[in-house]
């Protein structure tokens, strides 16, 4: 069977929903908008075309990087799988498209992200921790660099070029770009 691979660029539309299952798989799903848009020449402005939507699903460790790594708003890249799905809820019915996420990253031609890599042997305490019912230990050096990595950031934080990772949403000052804080690359 020959599935149709797709490369979609957009903005996260929906909160990220992580679910775990009993077996252990887990899976982090969001809704993909994808706006085009072209260039009126007599009015002399952008005009934009139809929204599409598509459900996105993460599974395995890319769910979890995707519940850590996105959030409601971001653009991103995604390549995948696609698929139409159908659906029937009470006396309606309609068709969805969806993508089984292979890859998803930050679009950056609109910002700038952070990389944290995964230990190698991150899968071996994960899945004895998981197995034993407890969590995973924090002490431990491999697990401390992930988790320690991904900790909820609650004062500024500097990324491996030194400058300051501003949160989302955040406002430049004149202080903060004069301040070297933030520096204009080109």
């Amino acid at each position: 069977m020959n599935d149709i691979q797709v490369v979609l660029r957009g903005n996260i539309a929906s909160d990220p929903r992580f679910i775990t299952f009993d077996d252990g798989n887990c899976v982090t799903s969001f809704r993909l908008a994808s706006t085009s848009s072209w260039y009126d020449r007599e009015r002399e402005t952008w005009v934009d075309r139809r929204t599409t939507y598509v459900s996105v699903n993460c599974r395995r460790i890319l769910a979890k990087s995707a519940m850590q790594s996105l959030h409601k708003g971001h653009p991103v890249v995604i390549t995948g799988r696609l698929w139409e799905r159908s659906w029937t809820k009470d006396d309606r019915a309609g068709r969805t498209l969806e993508v089984e996420a292979e890859t998803v990253g930050h679009d950056l031609t609109f910002g700038v992200s952070a990389f944290t890599r995964f230990p190698r042997n991150r899968h071996v305490g994960e899945e004895l921790a998981a197995r034993e019912g407890r969590p995973v230990d924090e002490t431990d050096p491999a697990a401390a660099a992930v988790y320690g990595a991904v900790r909820e950031i609650g004062e500024p934080m500097a990324d491996v070029t030194g400058f300051e990772v501003l949160e989302d949403g955040a406002d430049l000052d004149e202080e903060t770009v004069s301040g070297g804080k933030v520096s204009a690359l080109g």
